[in-house]
């Protein structure tokens, strides 16, 4: 329901607590009619309005309808808790009171706790929409009895020879309607007057001449006993319940009794519909709905004994009382079920809090509604005695204090770094940032300003990437993701895979190797036998490649001498074995394949990078490692397609030992910098320089002060000490940033020494990485004003099981010092290194305040979680830290007056632990997502669409791979698969695949793989809670398949399903289940299907082809 209608877990509790205020309100504005025109009316024309609103439930289609619903909804049913106590007032003596109200406790409870059981199933078998259309079928059914079976129960309470019996002074007499008393002269006897009095009252004579009404009176509207009055009679008692709430305090205590007793039963459901779906829970919804079960059975033990027992209790109490029965005699059972209450909070939250096993919370439920019924019930009971005239009002009271407690379920606050308060932007930049109530939001209110509530989630700046490769990272989707290998097996498998089902591409390329997986092993004849074509495979960290030896032999290496900062890995006789290092792979393989790229290659690359980052909610990136090709690649892209990120470039200058070589790479990054520095064209720039200090640790080559377990000497860093001070003076002296590379405590230290030479800390230099730190140069940072440019991705424990092998556990304590560099002063700016790891920002975010796992989800393991950072200062640094760092917080990575509006709204709690479940959207489309200072640039970006990137507000942006293939095609023993993935927001990939049965054909398995991603899509909307509204593409390289969803079908449809030669449409079968979902899926959002080149689907590819494998093996 969340997601067809793109509500939040905040908005819901908004609606919730809008109708917890109708339930407030509801009796104040109702109750009246009851009183003056009868129940039977009141209770049939409410009836007859929650059926119609079940109804407009069972049809809503956005925000507005469910507050609207729900606020109507507990505007009529605030008569349910009124009137029910009024009917029993009305038929039932003082010694069945007590009973009575504890059925009606029960029943209230029973549909409470056992309805989301039914709603569960309802909901998995028919829809959420079919909970409504079953209400408004209940509420007819009872709408139909009431009108039938229900007489009404307000009576004229006739006199008896002109004397007044007690209790007809009742306030729904209207004026003139109270009996007076005859008055008793002094010298009456008043022992004969009591006499009288007693034997009138207790013996009253029916008169038989009264006709009985017939049945059709009784099934009058309007009551024939209505009271009189004018208006003045209606406004009273509109009023009248707050008088009582003030002056008679029994009345308050027990309005904030039913109140407090209302809240214990609802918090737990509110808590326990939320967390029991997470681990160590994961319930479904049919489980969370049983989470019911314990509150009825304790309503019910309850029912059965306090029931019968308050009336019991009394009687005999006022029987020992001399026969006088006091309303207050009920209370002493509440007193005696109420540790109940407390016992079973306290059970139900610690088990919670803890994760123990469900049973216990379970009888912490229970134990709850086991004292909550009773309090409820007796305090109702007792109202109703000691208050009889008044008790309508007295109820209505009560029932508004308690509903006003619901409020508290709304929303919690978070921490003191959220702040409430209102965000206004026009032209692209923040005008005011404040309270809501300024001055300054009515007056753009009275203007017509566009008003967007973010539904109290957290809104943020837009994120910043402060360490990325955009065009490499580009360049990886299309590659072979080898990151989820465990084993050798397992990477020659899906390499196999992908050259079967690739025959025509020139090389295969891989991405993403752990170097653990194969044991530290990188040898060309691991490979050689996949395939005769050139292999290439990038290490995880891009410090490493791993090649087959016809992809050693096209480098030409074996010729080759280690350039400078790198290695060919040779074996005794000086072949290459199939492992290069570090300046291997920036001067000699990335070069080469970057020659191989067509320049339309590379705007398809960059085009997909830029798409990813947005669509994750970015609005900037820093790439560090920039050179000639790629910056050309950008500009064309610019010229081409709005740009929506903000994109400042460090200068790669690779080490030489030949320093006119290196010399060279300065002049051309100053030379860029001055034609696009920072203060011309701050939204495409370059800031500065980068240097590589060392290389990783998995690979053993960052240079480290003492050396690898196993090794004698340590590894020195890639640019002596000399070398990269001369780079770094000349850098700043032209005004330009350095970022060096250091990920070793031996070259940060050095590059500290370097920095601190320089006695410039505005000019905010760099060091990237940081993994490995001693505790005194990471106090040094903030002492220097060194930029802690960190990627708390590389911290995760999935990545850092080879370390204490590597430097040895007492090593591994000082890495990824995060918090010191903090304590130090020092300014964080964080990024993801993509492609090296997955860009999106929040799991970057969870691994650098949990230091926990966000790619072994269900792992406990952690990376020295004392140096974590708190969430505040993790988002400041991915935001307005990231800015800092390339001098830019002025205009971008905050919230303040003047800076571009660029922000992401967050549907989040507030907690570390949470961020992983946390959903971002984009900026909203009015967002530019440029410098202040370029208005024309603004306007251009604002009003030209584009095709790479698209915005979306509160979207849920769903991409889904699909491929179907058939071998042997058009024979007897054809075989046929189909497979889809689903790219996940926290990396990796969702799969689902199906083998074909019977006659198997290449359109039809393409069309089964477009049935498979429609149910993929569907399947999600089942399991996730609070998601926005979906965004779905579904890319096929299918012409036929996506050309069957697009264009044709609707032609066939018109025809009969018949094509343009006459005869029947092949595969109608299945375009139609195809068509179906597709309709199911256009409630939930949009959906497009997307055609694209075979080379762009190697995913579903591969995976269709193992389906093909596994069914011909």
């Amino acid at each position: 329901m969340g997601e067809e209608l793109g509500y939040s877990e905040a908005m819901l509790n908004d609606s919730f607590a809008a109708g917890c205020a109708a339930l407030s309100l509801g009796g104040v504005i109702l109750l009246p009619f009851a009183l003056k025109y009868g129940r039977r009316s009141v209770y049939l024309i409410s009836l007859a309005a929650e059926c119609g609103i079940a109804i407009w439930s069972a049809r809503m289609q956005n925000v507005g309808d469910l507050m609207a619903v729900n606020i109507l909804e507990c505007l009529v049913g605030a008569l349910n808790e009124v009137m029910i106590q009024m009917t029993v007032a009305d038929v039932f003596f003082v010694h069945q009171r007590g009973l009575m109200n504890s059925i009606f406790i029960w029943t209230w409870i029973f549909g409470g706790s056992l309805a989301p059981v039914a709603a569960g199933y309802v909901t998995i078998s028919q829809g959420w929409r079919w909970v409504w259309w079953w209400t408004a079928i209940l509420m007819g059914v009872f709408l139909v009895i009431m009108f039938f079976f229900y007489e009404e129960t307000k009576y004229d309470h006739r006199t008896i020879k002109n004397l007044s019996t007690p209790g007809n002074h009742s306030q729904d007499d209207g004026p003139g309607q109270v009996k007076e008393r005859p008055s008793l002269s002094k010298d009456a006897d008043t022992t004969s007057v009591a006499v009288q009095l007693e034997t009138e009252l207790t013996r009253p004579q029916i008169d038989p001449t009264i006709p009985v009404k017939p049945y059709w009176k009784k099934l009058a509207l309007w009551s024939s006993t209505s009271s009189g009055g004018s208006l003045r009679f209606l406004i009273r008692h509109c009023y009248q319940p707050f008088l009582i709430l003030w002056n008679i305090p029994a009345v308050l205590y027990m309005s904030l009794l039913n109140g407090a007793m209302l809240s214990a039963l609802l918090v737990p459901i509110t808590v326990y519909s939320i967390y029991m779906t997470e681990p160590p829970y994961n319930f479904t919804p049919e489980q969370v709905g049983l989470m019911g079960i314990p509150g009825f059975l304790g309503t019910m033990v309850s029912t059965i004994i306090c029931g019968p027992l308050s009336d019991w209790l009394i009687v005999r109490m006022a029987r020992n009382n001399g026969g006088i029965y006091e309303p207050e005699m009920r209370l002493w059972l509440i007193l005696a079920f109420t540790p109940f209450v407390a016992a079973g909070l306290l059970m139900f939250g610690i088990g919670i809090d803890k994760g123990l096993p469900w049973p216990f919370v379970c009888v912490g439920l229970g134990l709850a509604s086991l004292g909550t019924t009773p309090a409820m019930s007796q305090s109702l009971t007792y109202l109703t005695d000691a208050y009889t005239d008044i008790i309508s009002d007295s109820l209505v009271a009560v029932v508004f204090v308690k509903n006003l407690n619901a409020r508290l379920f709304t929303s919690t606050e978070g921490s003191d770094d959220l702040v409430e308060g209102c965000l206004m932007f026009e032209d692209g930049l923040i005008e005011y940032v404040g309270s809501e109530k300024s001055e300054r939001i009515e007056q753009a209110r009275a203007s017509g300003a566009t008003e967007i509530d973010a539904g109290n989630q957290v809104v943020c700046p837009s994120f910043i990437d402060s360490h990325t490769h955009i065009l490499h990272f580009g360049m990886s989707l299309t590659k072979v993701d080898l990151l989820s290998c465990t084993s050798l097996d397992e990477i020659r498998d899906r390499l196999r895979a992908f050259a079967q089902s690739h025959p025509s591409e020139p090389r295969i390329l891989g991405r993403a190797w752990i170097q653990a997986t194969t044991g530290g092993q990188a040898l060309a004849s691991m490979l050689d036998d996949l395939d005769p074509r050139p292999i290439y495979i990038e290490a995880f960290d891009m410090h490493s490649a791993w090649c087959n030896t016809a992809a050693l032999d096209e480098l030409g290496v074996a010729s080759m001498e280690d350039p400078p900062g790198g290695k060919i890995h040779r074996d005794d006789q000086g072949r290459p074995t199939g492992l290069l290092d570090e300046a291997v792979l920036f001067l000699i393989v990335w070069p080469f394949l970057g020659k191989t790229m067509t320049p339309e290659q590379k705007q398809i690359a960059l085009g997909r990078a830029i798409s990813a980052f947005t669509q994750a909610g970015y609005s900037g990136v820093i790439d560090m490692a920039m050179d000639q090709e790629e910056w050309e690649a950008l500009e064309i892209y610019r010229s081409r397609n709005p740009l929506p990120l903000h994109i400042a470039a460090h200068w790669l200058v690779p080490y030489s030992d030949k320093e006119q070589e290196v010399q060279v790479h300065v002049d051309k990054a100053i030379e860029m910098n001055q034609k696009f520095s920072p203060s011309a064209s701050p939204s495409f720039c370059v800031v500065g320089v980068k240097l590589v200090g060392d290389g990783v640790v998995d690979s053993c080559t960052a240079a480290l002060s003492l050396p690898y377990c196993g090794k004698s000497d340590p590894v020195e860093p890639i640019w002596p000490a000399e070398a990269e001070a001369r780079v770094i003076r000349q850098a700043d002296a032209a005004g330009l940033q350095c970022a060096v590379h250091a990920i070793g405590d031996k070259v940060v230290s050095q590059t500290i020494d370097i920095f601190a030479s320089l006695k410039k800390p505005s000019r905010r230099h760099r060091i990237e990485h940081l993994e490995l730190t001693s505790e005194a140069d990471a106090k040094r940072l903030g002492e220097v004003g060194i930029i802690a440019s960190v990627q708390p991705v590389h911290s995760d424990p999935a990545l850092f099981k080879a370390w204490p092998s590597l430097v040895g556990a007492d090593r591994c304590k000082r890495a990824f010092a995060y918090r010191e560099f903090l304590d130090g002063g020092a300014a964080l700016a964080l990024g993801t290194d993509a492609p090296t790891a997955a860009h999106f920002p929040l799991p970057n975010l969870y691994n650098a305040t949990t230091r926990r796992s966000a790619i072994e989800v269900d792992s406990s393991a952690t990376t020295n979680p004392q140096f974590a950072v708190p969430l505040a200062a993790a988002l400041r640094a991915a935001t307005a830290g990231a800015a800092y760092s390339r001098h830019a917080e002025r205009w971008m990575g905050s919230l303040q007056k003047g800076a571009s509006a660029d922000f992401v709204v967050i549907d989040m709690d507030w907690e570390p632990d949470r961020l992983l479940k946390a959903k971002p959207s984009l900026p909203p489309p009015t967002s530019t997502s440029a410098a202040p200072d370029h208005t024309k640039q603004k306007d251009q970006q604002t009003d030209q669409p584009t095709d790479q990137v698209e915005f979306t507000t509160m979207g849920y942006i769903i991409e889904i791979y699909v491929d179907g293939g058939c071998r042997r095609n058009g024979y007897s023993d054809a075989v046929g698969a189909a497979a889809a993935i689903r790219l996940l927001r926290q990396g990796g990939h969702q799969i689902s695949k199906e083998q074909l049965s019977g006659e198997p054909t290449n359109q039809r398995a393409e069309l089964t793989a477009i049935i498979l991603g429609q149910q993929m899509a569907l399947d999600l909307d089942k399991h996730m809670r609070n998601s926005p509204y979906f965004h779905v593409t579904i890319h096929s390289d299918s012409r036929y398949a996506v050309g069957c969803m697009n264009d044709w079908r609707f032609k066939w449809m018109n025809n009969g399903w018949t094509n343009s030669r006459g005869d029947q449409v092949a595969n109608r079968d299945l375009i139609e289940e195809a068509v179906d979902l597709h309709d199911c899926l256009t409630q939930l959002g949009e959906v497009k299907y997307v055609w694209i080149p075979r080379a762009e689907n190697q995913w579903a590819d591969m995976y269709c082809n193992e389906e093909l494998d596994e069914m011909e093996a």
